[in-house]
């Protein structure tokens, strides 16, 4: 530390020049927020503000450079490496003069353009179910990033490998065999009303089915491109979609114009025998088993092949989560009899990151299910109408075709609806569960000595959860097999009765469509309760953790530039030193004091740990800082080791630092105390109630902020040299 440095300090009384750099949450989707949320509240707080009438707006450059690990390494004037294309971003400034002629200056950092937030509870809904779908792959990587011990790494590995299986395969296999069966069904009804060709003759079929699926995943690569280009969202759908619909491609070509259709015949005997050998079926007269060309190019052979794919891939699914639940009951009874030190990995991170799955395969078959039940009903309609007897299903159809698959989609769907139900149950419960330990630890929560538990993954939710999936898994397993009572049962109702016509007239005339406007309706109901933690889960996997895609060789040249391992969270990070760059040095201020909410408190705390701060804040003389909401520590720090693993000091942090202030209300899911620093150098002060929005507007938030923007609060931080 260069002490001469120290002597050109401004002495306090002296006018200077004060930045205060306000780094929203979740959800602020204009910028110039701060005029409607914090420049009203400030000026009117009776210390002699005075805003003027107008606001700064910048229109900045957005720039590309390394990730986060290279920027330590980089000189600071070769860091930046180029300009985005076309891609600004605004901040708008606000400025204040005090009575002793000092300037303070507000400047916000907006971020939200790149995920926006919606109050819609049907957009709502739809970005929970997009969450469902990409966040447990990205989470549960973070999650398991350090695997200690074998016990552990078997865990990690058979838990990615259970997603992987729900992200790439059957995700893939969905959309691909979904697509050309509905594609299919679209171009029969227009083929139909032209009065062409049947597309369901042996000669056309095969040739239908692979000019769509070609058309899939044409579709998923220039998808996937523009999602690359334009960085939005996350999902690898659009990759698993083309891959599948490649491959499936080949394996119809391969069977249709390569094997000989007496192979097929011998393919099909082997396993009508393979399943009688397992009792599934008892009544297979392999003598009677018809077999042609024209059998081979049904629509029922196609969607019977596609579904027991599936299925096959959701059984070894479930042997993988078997085996998570089991090596999970091991660890924890291993640490029960043995105590482990603070060094192991929390218990709460394998099963949360195996819950994760749990949840994950609840929201597929929720949708596939009903989806594959329209797609029988729509392209074999006499499947399942007259029971076995139908004299237009070829024999080995009758035995594991689609009359079968119908009935598992129900069963599957029932079961799925019904644990659907009770989790929603003990969501509620939990709910209740944290009002009442508020009201009962009231004064422990405001003292700040307690913290509410973690609702997001509470133990007891993920033990419901668990249970409820080996349940259903077992009763499908074990109860409903072909040849079972339960299984013939269910069959009987569908088929035997009125009940299958009349769940072909709802599905044929759309009625499904109102599925997810019913889902939504129903997730609208809880929206205090699920908004923030679905955007703040939303934040988190959008711009902390979503890594880059390997198939970032879609992206043009100049956004290939530099390895960041995440590239939402480099461009958070450019953000900031951009305004930093071009609007707080240019400004000569002596003063900065950081403003952050909720992930803006992250994005803060990773731009001073960077060492890309360092030339930037050489001229300021102290900065402050104030987190609201701040999930650093009850979050971040206790799921991610990436994220506080090894507490820094304040002046590793940056020289400058002089305080933090920490605020938080008792029942706020996602903030709390924060302990990221080390020797208790932050100050932590709780609030009352009133959740994770509007803390711009507190009134305590607002003195603190006049408390350090005052003359006071102007000497520089005591350096230890």
């Amino acid at each position: 530390m260069d002490v001469s440095k120290l002597t050109a300090l401004p002495l306090a009384g002296n006018p200077e020049r004060v930045a205060v750099v306000v780094i929203h949450g979740f959800g602020r989707a204009e910028p110039g927020w701060i005029n409607d949320d914090m420049v009203d509240k400030v000026g009117s707080s009776g210390h002699g503000l005075s805003f003027n009438a107008f606001s700064e707006v910048y229109r900045l450059p957005e720039t590309i450079s390394s990730d986060l690990d290279a920027a330590k390494l980089a000189a600071p004037e070769t860091n930046q490496i180029a300009i985005r294309r076309g891609h600004y971003f605004l901040s708008v400034v606000r400025s204040a003069n005090l009575p002793d002629n000092s300037k303070v200056s507000l400047a916000e950092m907006h971020w939200a353009d790149l995920s926006k937030a919606s109050a819609n509870s049907i957009v709502r809904f739809l970005v929970l179910l997009r969450l469902l779908f990409e966040a447990p792959n990205i989470l549960a990587a973070s999650l398991l990033k350090e695997s200690r011990g074998p016990l552990h790494g078997t865990v990690r590995r058979v838990v990615l490998l259970a997603i992987w299986l729900l992200r790439w395969p059957i995700a893939g296999l969905h959309v691909a065999i979904f697509g050309s069966a509905f594609g299919y069904a679209g171009l029969s009804k227009l083929s139909a009303v032209l009065h062409g060709p049947k597309l369901a003759e042996p000669q056309l079929l095969p040739f239908v089915v692979l000019g769509l699926l070609a058309i899939i995943a044409i579709a998923g690569i220039f998808l996937s491109k523009l999602r690359a280009v334009q960085e939005t969202g996350l999902t690898s759908l659009f990759e698993a979609s083309a891959v599948c619909s490649l491959l499936l491609a080949v394996f119809v070509a391969f069977l249709t114009y390569v094997v000989p259709v007496e192979v097929l015949r011998d393919i099909a005997f082997s396993i009508l025998q393979m399943i009688q050998t397992t009792g599934r079926i008892s009544d297979v007269n392999i003598a009677d088993v018809a077999f042609s060309t024209d059998d081979a190019a049904r629509v029922s052979t196609y969607l019977a092949t596609g579904g027991w794919i599936i299925i096959a891939v959701w059984a070894f699914w479930s042997l993988l989560m078997f085996l998570a639940y089991a090596a999970i009951g091991l660890i924890g009874l291993w640490r029960f009899v043995r105590p482990p030190s603070k060094s192991v990995m929390p218990l709460g991170r394998l099963a949360s990151a195996t819950g994760l799955a749990v949840i994950q395969s609840i929201a597929w078959k929720l949708i596939i299910c009903p989806a594959s039940l329209l797609l029988i009903v729509w392209l074999v309609p006499d499947a399942g109408k007259h029971g076995e007897s139908a004299p237009n299903l070829w024999s080995v159809d009758r035995h594991f075709g689609v009359n079968e698959i119908a009935v598992r989609m129900v069963i599957i769907a029932v079961l799925n609806m019904l644990a659907s139900l009770i989790l929603a149950a003990v969501v509620i419960w939990l709910s209740r569960k944290r009002a009442r330990i508020y009201q009962e630890r009231r004064e422990a929560l405001l003292n700040g000595t307690e913290a509410l538990p973690r609702l997001i993954v509470s133990p007891a939710l993920l033990i419901f959860l668990f249970a409820i999936n080996v349940a259903t898994t077992t009763f499908y397993y074990v109860w409903c097999k072909s040849d079972g009572t339960f299984f013939t049962y269910v069959a009987g109702l569908l088929f035997q009765s009125e009940a299958f016509d009349f769940a072909r007239n709802v599905l044929a005339t759309g009625a499904v469509s109102s599925l997810p406007a019913l889902l939504g309706l129903i997730f609208a109901s809880f929206k205090k309760e699920t908004y923030d933690v679905v955007q703040f889960t939303r934040g988190v996997v959008d711009n902390f953790y979503t890594p880059r895609t390997p198939w970032h060789w879609l992206q043009p040249w100049r956004q290939r530039i530099g390895p960041a391992t995440f590239p939402r969270r480099m461009r958070l990070q450019e953000r900031l030193e951009t305004l930093m760059k071009d609007v707080v040095v240019p400004g000569k201020f002596d003063r900065l004091i950081f403003l952050t909410h909720s992930q803006g408190t992250v994005i803060m705390f990773d731009y001073l740990r960077s060492m890309r701060s360092d030339h930037v804040l050489n001229a300021l003389t102290r900065i402050d800082v104030v987190t609201l909401a701040c999930p650093l520590s009850h979050i971040y720090e206790h799921y991610f080791d990436d994220h506080c693993a090894i507490k820094p000091s304040a002046f590793d942090l940056s020289p400058k630092l002089a305080s933090w202030t920490n605020m938080w209300r008792a029942d706020d899911p996602i903030g709390q105390r924060v302990d990221a620093v080390a020797h208790g150098f932050v100050q932590n002060r709780p609030l009352p109630a009133g959740g994770h929005s509007d803390y711009f507007k507190e009134d305590v938030v607002c003195s603190i902020l006049i408390d350090l923007i005052k003359s006071e609060n102007r000497a520089p931080r005591n350096f230890v040299i």
